[in-house]
C-alpha cells in the first residue's frame, strides 16, 4: 500500500505543477489547445483573423487614419507602422487611398507550429483615390490579387506579422526558412 500511495502522490503532485503552468503561461495554453482541438478551429481563428485584418486595414484607409480601432487590429506593431506611414504618405498630397474588399477566397491555411501559421487568400479590391477637400474621386480599379499571410500567436491571439503581395496569375513562391 506505502508504493501505491507514494506513486499517488507523486501523480497528484505532477498534475498540479502542470495545471499551475498551464493556467500562468498563455502560451502554454495556447500550445495545449493547438495539440488538442481539431484542425478546423484553429483554421476558423486563422480566418476570422484575416477577415478582422481586412475590415480593420480597409477602415484605416478610408478615415484617413483614425487610431479609434488600432488595439483590435491583429497586426504585428512594425505592420501597423508600414500602413499608417502609408496613409499619411497620401494625406501630404491631400488624397485619402480608398479600400473596399468585395470577395476573399481562402486558398490554403497551414498552422506550422503552435505560434505560427501561414494563409494564402484569393481578394478581389475595389480602390480609388479621394480627394480630401473637394471629396471627389479618381482612379478607381479593380484590384485582383493574392496575398500570403504569415500569422503568429502574440496575447493569445493569431497576429499578422508579415503579408506578401502577388499578381493574380502569380504563383506563390516557398514559404520563406524563416517562418517554419
Amino acid at each position: 500500500m506505502k508504493g501505491k500511495g507514494l506513486f499517488l502522490m507523486i501523480f497528484v503532485a505532477l498534475l498540479a505543477a502542470a495545471v499551475t503552468s498551464f493556467s500562468m503561461h498563455g502560451e502554454s495554453r495556447i500550445s495545449l489547445r493547438y495539440y488538442l482541438s481539431n484542425d478546423d478551429a484553429v483554421k476558423e481563428d486563422l480566418k476570422e483573423t484575416i477577415r478582422l485584418f481586412n475590415k480593420l486595414l480597409a477602415t484605416f484607409y478610408d478615415t484617413g487614419g483614425d487610431t479609434t480601432n488600432l488595439n483590435e487590429f491583429p497586426a504585428a506593431n512594425l505592420v501597423k507602422r508600414r500602413i499608417f506611414q502609408d496613409i499619411e504618405n497620401w494625406k501630404k498630397g491631400n488624397n485619402w487611398f480608398i479600400h473596399d474588399l468585395h470577395k476573399t477566397e481562402f486558398l490554403r491555411m497551414r498552422t506550422l507550429s503552435p505560434q505560427r501559421a501561414v494563409v494564402e487568400t484569393r481578394e478581389l479590391w475595389h480602390m480609388w483615390v479621394r480627394d480630401v477637400e473637394t471629396g471627389n474621386k479618381s482612379g478607381y480599379k479593380v484590384n485582383p490579387i493574392k496575398v500570403r499571410y504569415y500569422l503568429g500567436m502574440q496575447r493569445g491571439r493569431w497576429t499578422v506579422l508579415e503579408y506578401e503581395v502577388y499578381g493574380i496569375d502569380d504563383d506563390f513562391p516557398e514559404v520563406v526558412t524563416k517562418w517554419r
